[in-house]
């Protein structure tokens, strides 16, 4: 995987940073139960619902030639680093004068700038000294919130909730909009490298506010298979065709009595793509459906009934905490699926090396009945950067360093601010560069601030970069998105997570027997009377529907 950490996925993805998702005004993947998203909720709002007419142009710049090449929103795979990384940056952008930023990290705090040689060597790259507020994702709401209320702003930030935010974007941050839309962005090439479904998440009332981190598909869920115990037992899941073969096969996998199940959680976000239930919302004339409306709703609830009295998912699916005791029963082989999103793929890899026995494959997709059905897309942007007002006389300095930082895999650029200086922070294994000790320690974690297309790498061994190619390619041929993603809702915003929260307590009570699957009709009533409808109203103004 690109080497710059990813956040780590679940539950929390969903409750902590920025803007909280339109996507969440539907239901949330697998009842919060192994989610993998960080959603964002923006405006796209203007002339153009979808913000064609303002998004920069994209020209995909590659420092190196893939040995897979991804298409159609599918990431690219590299075996190594180039051997000979490319420039993408011609002078030092910066101009002597510091630079302040403040974003959200999910790994320790790196050590201070007077003992970090990663970061020391980051300032001389870029020409000015980067001063870098690195804050526990679990307190950046309130640092945020903190932060804009004194009004000490940094040159460059990432946003977080709060309310009115189309109108806090207005009074204090920096309309980009004429030096980033179409050919403008050209002169940062890249970032016209990021693609246009990530920049939609930083467009607001008509105009681009943000600078995204571009997640492609790695945000999009997926069901997680333990192919070498499932080889073992002599079994294949290409041979599924439908949920019936689906829900034979769980029962083939598990034998409680020696602990072994098939499945970590009940797959809810799977059997809804099974089902064909919307992604979120889905647009039909002039109407917006939410995903808890249709229904197939009920018969998903009865399939994961089925598969939950069967025993093939695992006793403690709803007593866990996020994803986390999901991934260590999943990397133990105690169940042989597990839902969480592409990002896993290489995390998997890494905490089993080769050499110990693990594999891994991502499950297919299938229609309930047999047949087809689209793969749900997850955000394409996990966060959006600001310029705050107050840094006019500076903002091709600031574009340019924020230019600097999101070089490619690839670049000379991305190792200076991936992996810090050769030789104290890495070394390398043939074209490959190894962090070293200090350099695990060291070097800045930017990824939620900024971060470039994100790459298939894993160095130790091609086969699961081939793997993890090989099923992106596969999905990437027929997806649905959210419409209701990157448009703005002042009610979902405010409200969005406390009535989905309860509608989805409802789902996973039904599943365990607690309640009758009569009272889901109930459930949904509620839900629409508490935002819902509000929610799809403003975002139907937001549509333009």
């Amino acid at each position: 995987m690109h080497d710059t950490s990813a956040p780590p996925t679940g539950r929390r993805d969903f409750l902590r940073l920025g803007l909280t998702g339109a996507v969440l005004a539907g239901p949330l993947a697998g009842a919060l139960a192994g989610c993998a998203n960080h959603d964002q909720q923006s405006g796209a709002s203007g002339a153009d619902p979808a913000g064609r007419a303002l998004l920069p142009a994209y020209r995909a710049f590659q420092a190196g030639t893939p040995d897979l090449k991804g298409e159609h929103g599918a990431s690219d795979g590299y075996f190594h680093y180039p051997a000979e990384p490319a420039r993408t940056v011609d002078a030092k952008p910066g101009d002597g004068k510091p630079i302040t930023a403040m974003a959200s990290i999910w790994s320790p705090a790196p050590p201070g700038l007077p003992e970090n040689l990663a970061w020391q060597h980051l300032n001389d790259q870029l020409g000015s000294e980067f001063q870098f507020q690195a804050v526990p994702a679990a307190d950046y709401k309130a640092r945020f919130a903190t932060t804009i209320a004194g009004g000490d702003l940094p040159s460059m930030i990432e946003l977080a909730q709060v309310p009115r935010l189309p109108e806090l974007l207005r009074a204090t941050c920096i309309d980009l909009t004429e030096h980033l839309t179409g050919d403008a962005v050209l002169r940062y090439p890249n970032l016209a490298n990021l693609p246009g479904p990530a920049w939609q998440a930083g467009i607001y009332d008509g105009a681009i506010f943000g600078i995204p981190t571009d997640r492609g598909l790695w945000q999009s869920g997926i069901l997680f298979q333990r192919s070498d115990l499932i080889k073992e037992k002599g079994l294949s899941a290409a041979d599924l065709r439908d949920f019936g073969d689906f829900a034979a096969f769980c029962g083939e996998l598990t034998n409680a009595r020696k602990s072994s199940w098939a499945l970590a959680t009940v797959p809810i976000p799977y059997l809804r793509q099974l089902l064909g239930i919307p992604n979120g919302w889905r647009v039909d004339g002039d109407t917006l459906i939410s995903a808890y409306e249709v229904p197939e709703q009920e018969q998903a609830l009865q399939a994961c009934i089925d598969l939950w009295q069967a025993g093939v998912v695992h006793p403690d699916a709803f007593a866990v905490a996020g994803n986390l005791k999901a991934k260590q029963l999943f990397g133990a082989g105690r169940v042989h699926l597990a839902w969480d999103a592409y990002a896993a793929w290489f995390q998997f890899h890494r905490e089993n090396p080769p050499g110990t026995p693990f594999d891994l494959d991502g499950m297919p997709l299938f229609g309930f009945d047999g047949g087809t059905v689209p793969f749900h897309l997850g955000p394409p942007a996990y966060s959006v950067g600001v310029i705050p007002k107050g840094n006019e006389d500076r903002l091709e300095t600031i574009l340019g360093v924020w230019n600097y930082l999101a070089a490619p895999f690839g670049s000379q650029e991305y190792l200076h601010t991936t992996y810090g200086k050769e030789g104290p922070n890495f070394t390398r294994r043939g074209s490959d560069p190894v962090r070293t000790e200090r350099g695990k320690r060291e070097v800045l974690s930017l990824s939620c601030l900024v971060c470039p297309p994100l790459v298939g790498y894993y160095p130790e061994d091609p086969e699961p970069t081939r793997r993890f190619h090989a099923h992106q390619t596969a999905m990437a041929a027929n997806t649905e998105p959210n419409p209701g993603r990157y448009r703005y809702s002042e009610t979902n915003a405010s409200d969005g997570i406390k009535i989905n929260a309860v509608i989805d307590d409802t789902f996973n009570a039904i599943i365990q027997g607690r309640k009758p699957i009569s009272d889901w009709a109930g459930a949904v009533a509620t839900w629409r009377k508490d935002g819902g409808d509000k929610i799809r109203d403003e975002l139907k103004i937001a549509l333009e529907l």
